[in-house]
């Protein structure tokens, strides 16, 4: 709709309406959007799909829901709704087809890229949730947090994802420190955020995952944009621009057997760490993706890792996997000849929800 409205240069008035009514989740279609004379509604209903996406599958556990869409070139992609700890709901939305950071422990990293998608098509899998939560009374709650945290690398999609996120915050109702993005760390986006007067200052969650230089350019290629000591220059940065007591920088790191998960690895990240105030770490369990050379971390070196750093005062969470049965979560989201990659999880923290990891 987004183009739509730019190309129609209707008043702004009508695009009020127009945008207030395609967020409304009880509202189906451009004929039951009352707020416009009849004849426009009939021309919308001809001229502008209601939505981007096409459900091509929909998958339901307790604690999560898994959609697959269609888009408009029979590209497809995933988004997930999850249970968060105040019973309301977090989804998770992809920001690209595929993804061209190819980080080796994640399976959409295995696609690579194909498109961005356009503002509209992350809005609307945001739209699709609240509406689906709208027309079935029996569950109840409602969507109070967003990551982006599917499919693709949101800051390669910058504006598209930055102009969707404005808009979940004007017409949605949802508060900035409830919307959080992840990035592995990509350069130009990070440096757009600390300059761009639009950007809506909304949670960053950044995939760490290797606190040691070497280890991070051998598996997360875009180490090489930019180095450790860099990316930690850029938190103090973005922490004396944005921070505040509810405005945190979150590191998510995956434990992976054998990988980061050994004594030389917690002292790594505490070196990194050091001078770092108001952040959160997420240790997060890896699940097992086909043809990846990686291992899950057990439960008991986990935390015993965890241990080791709270000896360096350093405080971190486990998350709690969730909606493992229908495949959605940390570094599993990909779409294979229509198929999708196998073994999902969804986490929480605070509401903040693991899906998709770079």
């Amino acid at each position: 709709m987004k183009t739509f409205l730019e190309d129609k240069n209707l008043p702004e008035y009508r695009q009020q309406q127009m945008r207030t009514a395609w967020f409304d989740p009880s509202i189906k279609n451009w004929e039951q959007v009352t707020t416009l004379p009849k004849e426009a509604r009939q021309i919308l209903s001809k001229s502008e799909p209601w939505s981007s996406l096409k459900l091509s599958s929909l998958q339901q556990s307790k604690t999560a829901l898994k959609a697959l869409f269609e888009l408009s070139d029979g590209k497809k992609i995933e988004s997930v709704l999850m249970i968060n700890p105040k019973g309301d709901w977090t989804a998770c939305l992809s920001s690209e087809v595929g993804c061209a950071m190819a980080c080796d422990f994640c399976a959409t990293g295995t696609m690579g890229f194909i498109r961005d998608l356009s503002s509209d098509e992350v809005s609307d899998q945001l739209r699709y949730w609240r509406q689906y939560l709208h027309e079935n009374e029996e569950i109840s709650g409602r969507v109070s947090n967003i990551v982006m945290m599917g499919m693709g690398e949101p800051l390669n999609n910058y504006e598209p994802v930055r102009d969707a996120i404005i808009d979940f915050i004007e017409y949605m109702e949802i508060g900035k420190t409830k919307i959080t993005l992840s990035t592995v760390g990509v350069k130009r986006g990070m440096e757009q955020i600390l300059t761009d007067p639009l950007w809506p200052d909304v949670r960053v969650a950044i995939s760490l995952h290797y606190p040691d230089q070497k280890k991070r350019v051998e598996h997360m290629p875009v180490a090489n944009q930019r180095s450790l000591e860099e990316l930690k220059d850029w938190c103090l940065r973005y922490l004396k621009q944005y921070g505040n007591r509810k405005h945190h920088i979150t590191f998510e790191y995956l434990m992976l057997e054998g990988k980061n998960d050994t004594q030389k690895d917690v002292r790594d990240l505490a070196k990194f760490l050091k001078g770092i105030d108001r952040y959160k770490i997420n240790l997060i369990p890896w699940n097992e993706v086909d043809n990846l050379n990686y291992n899950r971390a057990s439960r008991k070196r986990t935390e015993g890792f965890q241990e080791a750093l709270q000896k360096r005062g350093i405080r971190s969470t486990i998350r709690k996997s969730l909606g493992r049965e229908i495949d959605g979560g940390c570094g599993q989201l990909a779409v294979k000849e229509g198929e999708v990659a196998k073994n999902t999880e969804e986490t929480k923290d605070d509401g903040l929800i693991s899906i998709g990891f770079k």
